[in-house]
């Protein structure tokens, strides 16, 4: 019988030679450029104007983000996951991309149906739902509009691809994360990026100002000045 081979690759997981057996290694031999191919995904392009191009194929749709509330549950759960969602785009990682455009997009239901003061009970019930039913609520509802279920549904519907199956490798996952980043990033604005001014003030609806106080994150305006 004769022996057959196989392909391998060796120290996949090694990023940095940071490990153990590396204790000589110096950070001066790290260049920007080495710094760059290392963590960008396995087999995505990782010169400056591949990094650069895919930084323009995502930023070019949230150019409308530009101020968000800053409260440490929403930069936690929602902002905070969008803008890595964007950064592993940037990377080629485009499967963590939607994978955190799903969570993100989970947490907007989450902080819709909050910000109606719902009583524990009906609140737990909620988060413990699946994304499809949390949708089907919001729009029964009246929280959200039709556009706004489509959104979410075709999010849920990336995400799920993703992970409840056994994956091969598919050339139009990057179109794919680009299209599902630039959908997440119009929910965001919709939820809690400021998107209305009155004489270069923002104006946030009642509902998130009751949440934002409730959380104590606002202040008189004397004790800023």
């Amino acid at each position: 019988m004769s022996e057959k081979l196989i392909k391998i690759q060796l120290n996949t997981l090694k990023i940095l030679e940071w490990e153990p057996e590396y204790p000589t290694y110096s950070d001066k031999n790290l260049s920007p450029e080495l710094l760059l191919e290392r963590l960008c995904h396995l087999g995505v392009p990782s010169d400056m104007p591949a990094f650069r191009k895919r930084y323009a194929e995502v930023s070019k749709y949230d150019q409308h983000l530009r101020i968000a509330v800053d409260e440490p549950k929403i930069r936690e759960n929602l902002y905070g996951p969008l803008r890595q969602a964007k950064m592993n785009y940037i990377l080629g990682n485009y499967a963590g991309s939607i994978a955190l455009c799903g969570i993100v997009a989970e947490m907007i239901t989450i902080l819709v149906y909050m910000l109606q003061k719902p009583s524990n009970n009906k609140l737990k019930c909620f988060v413990c739902e699946g994304q499809h039913k949390r949708i089907e609520i919001l729009k029964s509802k009246g929280l959200i509009d039709q556009q706004s279920k489509n959104d979410f549904e075709r999010i849920r519907a990336a995400r799920n691809s993703l992970v409840h199956r056994w994956n091969t490798p598919d050339e139009r996952i990057a179109s794919n994360a680009v299209e599902i980043y630039a959908t997440t990033a119009r929910l965001a604005f919709q939820s809690i990026f400021v998107k209305q001014f009155h004489e270069g003030k923002p104006i946030l609806p009642p509902e998130l100002m009751n949440y934002l106080e409730e959380q104590g994150a606002t202040v008189q305006r004397e004790e800023v000045e």
